[in-house]
Parts: structure tokens; C-alpha cells; sequence
């Protein structure tokens, strides 16, 4: 209580900052509402433009509030009391080390609470809550950037309510617009990949084919290629939603089972794979399917990888792959749009990689760029295309000791991209910090009426 009020009825009234102890501003009308059907008379008085809640002196439903724990407070939420955990009590944990994801998380994230993620850089990308928060930190870190799923706070509770549980999660979303200006990335439209499910991204990845056009005498090199590109693939018969023979069947459930991140190639589809099932085992001096690959190294058929799991050494091997990936992720460099331009009209041979949609890049863009998307809008949302992007990057830009800059709209797209173009072996990768908005806000000159993209 703050203060004592007089009405001109006689009665009188108790005030409290409806901040500090009843609920946000934003939520004023729907609160009040709250306590007019719980049959309590109230008034509203504004003080220094701050919303204030009147209760009768005899209401004792927020008077009496319980001890907290440190960096936690009570807080009224339409009728309820909520225990809210304040987000700079709470720790970072690091999920992500030079072998990939850490491989345990903190025993009582096994509790439901409010987490919030990072990236390497230190700013929230994303705020949830969850009956587990364990569980859904594994989810995130089997589909989530390594670099844009760097650290973590979680606040659990022994028994929470969805009071806590919002309240929690509304204050931490506050704090990130105080800071940063705007919610966390994930929890916009924009960003679909922070509630995309592991279980269900393996189940429905679309197997890699060979490069259109190529022919039954390409077949060795489409393989390396492919081989090159992804850190791990496994070659089988069907797909891996639909396996077509026993054996790869069980060589992806243990790929699943690990929360591997793996491509897929059929070696049935004649039509999109010329030759490849007689010429992978050339390949490789291997005469059955499946065959698992990792790293660009021959692992063995499903016979070995079944030993190779079931001594643990696949998950080693699996790990030091994704290990990889991450040193590759985090390797590129950050510049602004000014230094970008300079390099650029420095070394007319380095080349602008919009990696933003055609249409948004038929709109406007950087002066002599071109469009290879990395993600595409489908009736999903927006979805990343990296088999597409990583092709026509590579017929783009031959040279891989020459320098190459990306750019998407906000720097959010780019810095996948960057880390698809350096797990090929790109020596010099540069991503826009800002993006193309940024570019824009800076005065810097652009392009709306040419066109220039390439099909993907």
C-alpha cells in the first residue's frame, strides 16, 4: 500500500502501483473486470500518468503477502497472486561447447518453470514456458542454431501456477523490450524455428537429391559433393519417413534416437540420383545399403553403426561433427553496412549475397547484388531451403578463398546462411550487421528497379 484515499462517499481506499503490485498497465481493463465479478467494488485514480487500482480498506485480497525467495516478488494477476522470478537473479548456463550442445543440463530444469535463450552475443531470443523445461531445451538445441541457442536462464518451481508461469514470462519479455527496443526474435511471426519440433523436423526433412541436370558418368562426383556439403549423411532406401527396407529403418531410428542432425539420400530414385546406388558402392568399397557418412568419412553399414552405438562411439563421433559445425557457425565476421560498402568498392570481385526472399528483394536492394534465398515462405511459414541455397551458392561463387558478403533484412536469416557457406570451406565470409534495414537507415544507396536474381 502506498497511500490512503478519501473518496467523497465516505468510504476509503487503500492505493498500490498496479507495477509493482496488482498487474501491467496494458492490462487494466481486463483486470478490473476480473475484480468487478469477484463482486469488488473498486475506483481508479492516475498519478504522475502511472495507473493506480483503488481497493476498500477492508479487501485483504493482496494485504497479506508470503516471504519470497531471493530475486522474487508477488505479484496481483487477474485475481490471483503470481510469484514472479526476476531475470537478473537468474544465472546463465551455457549450452553450446566447441563439441556441439552440452551433454547435461541442470538437474532441476527437469521442473516446469519460465526459461529465456541467448545468443552468443548475450541478447534473448526467445521466452517460453514449460511443464519441463529440460525437455524443451533439448528440443531447441536439435533444431535451433547453435550460435542463436548460446546460453540460457531458466526460473522452475515446485509447483507453479499459470499465474507465475505468465507473470514470469511477461516480465521477462518487458525486460528484453527494455533493453533491446523489441521482443525477443523468436517470439515473432518471423522466426518459426524456435517452436518447430525435433521429433517432427526429422520426420518430415526432405531427402537431398544430385544436382539437376546431372548425368549417370557424374554420379561419383555428386556424391562427394554431397558427402562434402552436410556433416552428416546417410544414404538408404526409401526416405526416412517412409524407409524401404528394414535396415535403414533401423539406422535412422538410431540417428533419431541420438537427435542427430542428418541429410538423407535415396538410393531407389533412379530419376533423381542417376546411377547412384552401383556407383556408391564403388565409392565407398561397400556392398550393402544403408551407408552413413560423417564428417565427409566413410563410417561403415547399418551392422557398424549399430555397434557404434551401442558402445557409445556413435554419439562421440556425432558430437565432434556438430562440435565442428559450431567452430564453422562462429568463425565469419560481424561488419557494418559502411565497412561492407568500402570493402566492396575496394574489391569489385567481392560478391553481395542477398539472402532474402525474391519478392522482398524485388523490392529493393544493395547496388549489384544477388539473390540466393535461404529461406523460402511456405504455407508453413518461413522455412529454410539449404540444399537450394548451398547449390546455387556454390555455382555463384566457385572461388572458395574469395571473400563473400550476406545480408538478409534484420541479420536474423544471415547468420544461418553464413554458417552453411563456411561448413563448405569458404575462407572469407562476412555477414551485414543490421541487414539491409540497417544498410537502408544508414543513407547508404540502393537499388529498386533492375533486377537481378538467380533461380533456386
Amino acid at each position: 500500500p502506498l497511500g490512503v484515499c478519501q473518496p467523497g462517499n465516505g468510504s476509503r481506499f487503500l492505493f498500490a502501483e498496479s507495477e509493482a503490485a496488482f498487474f501491467a498497465p496494458s492490462g487494466m481493463a481486463r483486470n478490473w473486470a476480473a475484480f468487478l465479478a469477484c463482486g469488488l467494488p473498486l475506483s481508479a485514480a492516475f498519478f504522475h500518468s502511472a495507473p493506480l487500482l483503488a481497493l476498500p480498506a477492508h479487501s485483504r485480497c493482496f494485504a497479506q503477502r508470503a516471504p519470497t525467495a531471493a530475486g522474487r516478488r508477488w505479484l496481483g494477476l487477474r485475481g490471483a497472486r503470481a510469484e514472479i522470478a526476476e531475470l537478473d537473479s537468474v544465472p546463465f548456463f551455457q549450452l553450446q561447447t566447441d563439441r556441439g550442445p552440452v551433454p547435461e543440463l541442470p538437474e532441476e530444469w527437469q521442473k516446469g518453470g519460465v526459461y529465456a535463450c541467448f545468443n552468443k552475443e548475450g541478447q534473448m531470443q526467445y521466452v517460453a514456458m514449460s511443464r519441463k523445461v529440460a525437455v524443451s531445451m533439448r528440443n531447441h538445441l536439435q533444431v535451433v542454431p547453435p550460435l542463436e541457442c548460446w546460453s540460457a536462464k531458466a526460473a522452475v518451481f515446485d509447483a507453479p501456477t499459470k499465474e507465475d508461469l505468465e507473470g514470469t514470462a511477461t516480465a521477462w519479455i518487458q525486460a528484453c523490450l527494455a533493453i533491446d527496443g523489441d521482443p525477443p526474435r523468436g517470439n515473432t511471426k518471423e522466426v518459426e524455428v524456435w517452436r518447430l519440433k525435433a521429433s517432427e523436423v526429422r520426420r518430415t526433412k526432405p531427402n537431398v537429391y544430385f544436382s539437376p541436370g546431372g548425368r549417370e558418368e557424374d554420379a561419383a562426383g555428386q556424391i562427394k559433393d554431397i558427402v562434402r556439403k552436410f556433416p552428416v549423411v546417410l544414404f538408404i532406401k526409401g526416405s526416412r519417413d517412409a524407409p524401404l527396407c528394414g535396415f535403414s529403418d533401423a539406422t535412422i531410428n538410431m540417428l533419431n534416437n541420438l537427435g542427430a542432425d542428418y541429410e538423407t539420400v535415396d538410393t531407389l530414385d533412379n530419376e533423381n540420383n542417376p546411377a547412384i546406388r552401383e556407383t556408391l558402392k564403388t565409392f565407398s568399397q561397400w556392398p550393402t545399403i544403408p551407408q552413413l557418412y560423417v564428417g565427409g568419412e566413410f563410417m561403415g553399414g547399418a551392422d557398424v553403426a549399430r555397434e557404434m552405438f551401442d558402445s557409445g562411439e556413435l554419439k562421440e563421433v556425432l558430437a565432434e561433427a556438430a562440435g565442428k559445425r559450431v567452430v564453422a557457425a562462429g568463425s565469419f565476421v560481424t561488419l557494418m553496412p559502411e565497412e561492407v560498402q568500402a570493402r566492396m568498392a575496394k574489391d569489385p570481385r567481392i560478391t553481395y549475397v542477398d539472402v532474402r526472399t525474391q519478392p522482398e528483394f524485388d523490392h529493393a536492394r544493395v547496388p549489384g547484388s544477388v539473390n540466393i534465398p535461404a529461406f523460402l515462405d511456405t504455407a508453413r511459414g518461413r522455412e529454410p531451403c539449404r540444399q537450394a541455397f548451398v547449390d546455387a551458392f556454390l555455382e555463384a561463387n566457385p572461388d572458395l578463398e574469395q571473400e563473400v558478403v550476406l545480408g538478409c533484412q534484420a541479420a536474423i536469416r544471415t547468420k544461418q546462411a553464413c554458417s552453411w557457406v563456411k561448413e563448405l570451406g569458404y575462407k572469407s565470409v562476412i555477414e551485414v550487421e543490421g541487414g539491409f534495414g540497417l544498410w537502408v537507415s544508414r543513407g547508404l544507396p540502393i537499388e529498386t528497379v533492375s533486377r537481378r536474381s538467380m533461380d533456386v
